[in-house]
């Protein structure tokens, strides 16, 4: 309860800074109003899951990639992303396969499981631009998400043995940073799941441009 307080604090305190900073908008930071813009970018993520994942044999962090497509339209910015996790597992197995490609009929090898998981989500909120150039940015969003899959298996093999591993998305609260380097743009994010049974926090870093 405390943690959905702490966002909810957190989400109203940006939108009223927000409104503020609109009452008080002079002509010359209308030059830094963006307006129908396109960006994409991709992150490497540190997942953090609470306990109840070691029902399931994996361990409590995971390293994530996701890559994102971003709408600017004056303040707003509204994200569709798809991540990636690589779960570090501690109950990973080995089977025989035979294989069925060309190129490979019939050769038998002994294979190792991977544990990995996709989320699906998107997010909307308020993004803000600083500097002489407004070439600095900060944003916060509150977005859902949901794990698409799952599991624990072995890679390109159709009639293998597979797990499933319980792991749930859910609402979060982001928070970011971006510096536009002219080249790429960098930057850095934090989010806070409050709802669902399996992520807790996600900090990562992203590159990305605008196009």
């Amino acid at each position: 309860m405390k943690k959905i307080t702490l966002a909810l604090s957190l989400v109203l305190s940006f939108q009223l800074h927000a409104f503020e900073e609109t009452e008080m908008v002079t002509e010359a930071e209308n030059i830094y109003v963006v307006d129908n813009q396109w960006e994409w970018s991709i992150s490497v993520n540190q997942t953090n899951f609470d306990n109840s994942v070691g029902l399931y044999g994996i361990e409590d962090s995971a390293l994530g990639f996701s890559v994102d497509v971003d709408y600017i339209k004056s303040h707003w910015i509204t994200t569709l992303s798809a991540s990636y996790l690589a779960y570090d597992d501690n109950w990973e197995f080995s089977q025989e396969v035979v294989g069925k490609g060309f190129g490979n009929r019939g050769d038998r090898s002994n294979e190792t499981s991977d544990a990995s998981g996709v989320l699906l989500g998107a997010a909307i909120g308020r993004i803000h631009f600083f500097g002489e150039a407004s070439d600095v940015a900060i944003y916060g969003q509150l977005g859902a998400d949901f794990m698409v899959y799952s599991e624990r298996s072995i890679g390109f093999c159709d009639d293998c043995y597979s797990e499933d591993i319980d792991v749930d998305g859910g609402v979060f609260l982001k928070v970011g940073a971006v510096k536009d380097t002219d080249i790429l743009n960098i930057g850095f994010h934090a989010k806070t799941y409050l709802s669902g049974d399996s992520i807790d926090t996600v900090f990562g870093i992203s590159v990305g441009s605008t196009y």
